[in-house]
């Protein structure tokens, strides 16, 4: 495991930071159109998640927390504490995680798409089942085949009316990517591998923001349910939006932070 999390300040400015998590199979420039509108004035960070980048990998067997742990260890390392964090997806899972284990590095928290941890053994197990598909068509099959089945999802769909310009640099990003090492990140960082942080949620004392596209039928009822366990959550709809508000509403989202 690398000794450093790959952090690249984007922008310099006055005050604490804002740091950004990209999501599965993305990267810092998953940020990018929403970066490109947020006023100037502030710090903006981002950082690359286990697996995503050659510097910082996901080892075999990694376990969630494990590289939690790691990452918040070099977050702190690497830009000054407590800062505002915003995640998106399993990006947002690491940030749930980091104010459930390391509360003090994190001033406010944006949870973009953000599920908080699977609370049965029988979907537990079929959520296993279904990342370690996922994990063995990125070992056998190659990255090509995986973005291509992976953009198909149905959760997904609401992106086949963004601009052709769009679709392709979010595509681009993913081709770039190791598959043995995306696996890895799945295996370590998937949804099946987090432990359940609902019962946390009461514990949070950080502001919290739980964004969700207006149109993502699965994550908009999750955010409402994490709105009434956190002490100081607000819920954020994303108008005309589904799962991925970074591609599918960049200028909403940077109008938020």
């Amino acid at each position: 495991m690398s000794a450093r999390v790959p952090l690249r300040i984007v922008r310099r400015g006055e005050g604490a930071p804002l740091v950004l998590v990209h999501g599965f199979a993305g990267s810092g420039e998953s940020w990018a159109d929403v970066v490109r509108r947020i006023p100037p004035g502030r710090t903006i960070a981002t950082f690359v998640l286990p697996g995503h980048d050659p510097s910082f990998s996901a080892p075999p067997g990694a376990r969630f927390e494990e590289m939690l742990d790691a990452i918040a260890s070099n977050l702190k390392d690497s830009i000054e504490t407590p800062c505002e964090v915003a995640g998106y997806s399993m990006g947002g899972r690491v940030v749930l995680g980091l104010l459930v284990r390391r509360p003090e590095l994190v001033s406010s928290a944006t949870l973009i798409g953000t599920n908080p941890g699977i609370e049965s053994d029988e979907e537990r197990t079929a959520r296993a089942a279904w990342d370690e598909s996922w994990a063995r068509l990125l070992e056998e099959r190659g990255i090509e085949e995986f973005v291509s089945r992976w953009e198909a999802l149905p959760i997904f769909a609401t992106q086949s009316a963004l601009p052709e310009e769009a679709k392709r640099s979010q595509r681009t990003i993913r081709l770039a990517h190791d598959p043995q090492a995306l696996a890895n990140a799945l295996r370590s960082l998937g949804l099946a591998a987090m432990p359940s942080y609902w019962p946390e949620l009461p514990r949070i004392t950080a502001r919290v923001r739980l964004v969700a596209g207006e149109r993502d039928a699965k994550f908009l009822p999750i955010a409402r349910r994490m709105e009434k366990a956190i002490p100081r959550a607000e819920t954020i709809v994303v108008p005309s939006t589904g799962h991925n508000p970074l591609v599918e509403n960049p200028a909403f989202l940077a109008g938020i932070f």
